[in-house]
């Protein structure tokens, strides 16, 4: 499948920031329903609606720090908030709340399998 050039210039973007930031991480792109997931350590810090600009997963006071700079809520994602359009052309901001969005994640307590979705091997090794 091809990645539509806009997702393409994101993904070139939050790479260069993680870079400039000294992450330890790849980036991933998961394509998924018109949009597409940004992941860092196989946990999603960033996504694309399929409209708009990216929006990064962020904690409470964060994302309200971010619409203070001019960030916009997503709908119907409470933790993502979109990242005003300039922050593609501007690495400095861009790598200031990618930070903040991978060390939030990075936070998050693991989410474990549910017993449903463990293979047949991790259920015979159980």
């Amino acid at each position: 499948m091809t990645v539509p050039e806009h997702i393409r210039r994101w993904e070139y973007a939050l790479t260069a920031a993680l870079a400039e930031l000294q992450f330890p991480a790849a980036l991933e792109v998961r394509l998924m329903f018109g949009g597409a997931g940004f992941y860092v350590d196989g946990r999603i810090f960033a996504a694309w609606f399929g409209r708009g600009s990216v929006a990064l997963k962020l904690s409470e006071d964060e994302g309200q720090a971010l619409i203070a700079s001019g960030g916009r809520a997503s709908e119907g994602a409470r933790l993502y908030i979109e990242l005003p359009e300039t922050a593609l052309n501007d690495p400095a901001q861009l790598s200031v709340w990618v930070g903040k969005s991978v060390r939030y994640v990075r936070s998050l307590p693991s989410k474990r399998r549910s017993s449903k979705n463990k293979t047949k091997a991790q259920a015979e090794s159980s």
